[in-house]
């Protein structure tokens, strides 16, 4: 995916923040795509593959996830909303929005 345009924002940014000490060490165009401050704006293309079959089918439709296979127009936008980040993306006509945020994990009880 290419970036298309940024714009300032605030909000958190929830994976340099997980990620921490070793941030720095990631590939550049993985920083690069992960909200660091700016709205991520990435628009690019990728193919889609569907699972054969009835239930499969069926499910597709459910959710209205894609229904045909091939190359398809895919967007992503990365904004910032608190302490964590919204991504919402775009294939083709079908959208999927996240609220990503960190959780405490609780250990196991004895």
């Amino acid at each position: 995916m290419n970036d298309d345009r940024e714009s300032t924002a605030g909000g958190g940014c929830l994976y340099p923040r997980l990620v921490d000490a070793d941030w720095p060490a990631l590939a550049p165009a993985v920083r690069r795509a992960h909200f660091t401050g700016r709205i991520r704006r990435l628009a690019g293309s990728l193919d889609v593959e569907l699972a054969p079959g009835r239930w499969a089918g069926l499910f597709r439709r459910a959710f209205r996830l894609p229904t045909r296979p091939g190359p398809a127009a895919t967007t992503l936008e990365i904004t910032g909303e608190g302490d964590g980040e919204i991504w919402s993306r775009r294939i083709r006509a079908w959208r999927l929005v996240t609220r990503e945020r960190a959780i405490a994990l609780r250990p196991p009880k004895p």
